[in-house]
């Protein structure tokens, strides 16, 4: 309908031109410079394919050099007429940002349910084609979140509901407000969905915090009130929790310097947008954001989409010359468990390390061979004064008296600050 508009000029506004696929790139050219980029199928064919493909570690050569050649005409094509400014574009004086994404392990009934899951008939059909892969997603994102959610209807109304004990990201993110709050922070703790806010709403308030919260079923009215009341440093409010999703342009939340997003969304755009929420125009303290991811799970694999898509963003809109990160893989690939990496391994096992660390260890190494400028990566041991950042021991849910030696952490430079990978689990 849009392009059947008759107009003199036609001018898109986005802040993520591209979220999943280059072809959401071609829908917006289509409307401002209709043919520009050919038809969807030539642009398919051309463009979207080779690049995808040039992407993952284990392409040739030859597919390699195509998508680099592929990704550089698309960008000089669409380069005369789009304007894009970031926050460094812009001269904006913001604190430092600092982001950290923390590994969770799972508690013992979580890692129950989801061997039995995984071993379920459900997920055969669904491997086999015969059912849809989204409910069997949806299953684990629930198990890995807190098992209640398996069983929400029912059990609701129970005084047990959403126990934190049962779950290892609630008792990881109670610990970590629990150091935030002793260090005079306040804090954003975004979800994404109502149900698994609610639980995290009720720990909240049996931990005694005064906290704030606004979700899709917050009337328009009164959003404006909760988030002037949370800003007012005078009413002292320590927490607000917001599903990922709401609240669209203009939630400026600068009351907080302290960040956490409990689970990650299969769209970069998304996760980026709440975690920007504290940083912004206004903010005067240094931010730090916490990514939970529980390790070994669904959830690593919905992180290392987030990564691919942000890498297909930058490769046509910045570099060209972007790194592969990963290899191409199949629907099978969401339904597999590292259990170990999950926090379920014993004695020699239990030194396992997690996929991502892998990948970013194996990014340092093509760094360190001089692929890329080595002033874009920074790998070093922790300070235990760190400004900005929280330290405290790693620690298993099933054995909360566990104290470990301080984690090796990879930190990767860029404009708004960077981020950090660590297991908060015991790794002997």
């Amino acid at each position: 309908v849009a392009k059947q508009l008759q107009t003199v000029h036609r001018i898109v506004m986005s802040g993520a031109p591209i979220q999943n696929r280059l072809s959401e790139l071609w829908s917006l050219f289509d409307f401002v410079f209709p043919g520009k980029l050919g038809t969807l199928p030539v642009f398919q064919a051309q463009f979207a394919v080779p690049i995808q493909i040039g992407g993952y570690t284990n392409a040739s050569n030859q597919q390699v050099t195509t998508a680099f050649r592929c990704a550089v005409t698309l960008k000089d094509l669409i380069a005369p007429y789009l304007l894009r400014r970031m926050k460094c574009d812009v001269d904006v004086k913001l604190p430092a940002k600092t982001e950290q994404v923390l590994f969770c392990p799972m508690t013992s009934e979580q890692r129950e349910a989801y061997r039995a899951y995984l071993a379920s008939r459900e997920v055969e059909e669904i491997l086999d084609g015969s059912r849809e892969a989204i409910g069997g997603i949806d299953v684990l994102r629930k198990i890995v979140n807190h098992p209640d959610l398996l069983e929400r209807r029912a059990q609701a109304a129970s005084a047990e509901y959403g126990d934190p004990s049962r779950s290892g990201k609630l008792q990881v993110t109670l610990k970590i407000l629990s150091a935030w709050r002793e260090q005079g922070h306040r804090c954003l703790v975004f979800s994404q969905t109502q149900q698994m806010l609610d639980i995290i709403e009720g720990a909240v308030a049996n931990a005694g915090y005064s906290y704030r919260r606004m979700d899709g079923n917050t009337s328009i009215a009164s959003r404006m009130t909760l988030i002037d009341e949370f800003n007012d440093d005078d009413r002292g409010v320590f927490v607000f929790l917001l599903t990922t999703k709401v609240g669209g342009l203009g939630v400026n939340l600068t009351g907080a310097n302290r960040v956490l997003l409990f689970d990650p969304d299969w769209n970069p755009s998304t996760d980026a947008q709440a975690r920007e929420r504290a940083w912004r125009i206004g903010q005067k303290k240094e931010v730090t954001v916490y990514r939970l991811i529980t390790a070994g799970t669904i959830e690593e694999k919905v992180y290392h989409r987030q990564i691919y898509k942000e890498f297909l963003t930058s490769k046509v809109l910045k570099d060209p010359k972007q790194r592969r990160f990963f290899k191409a893989r199949d629907m099978a690939d969401l339904f597999t468990f590292d259990e170990i990496a999950a926090g379920g391994g014993t004695g020699a096992d239990a030194k396992s390390s997690n996929e991502t660390v892998e990948l970013f260890a194996e990014v340092e190494g093509q760094i360190r061979r001089g692929d890329v400028d080595e002033d874009s990566i920074e790998v070093e041991e922790m300070d235990d004064d760190e400004e900005g950042e929280i330290e405290f021991d790693a620690w298993d849910p099933n054995k909360p008296e566990t104290v470990a030696p301080k984690p090796r952490a990879i930190k990767r430079n860029n404009s708004s600050g960077r981020i950090r990978i660590e297991n908060a689990r015991e790794p002997e």
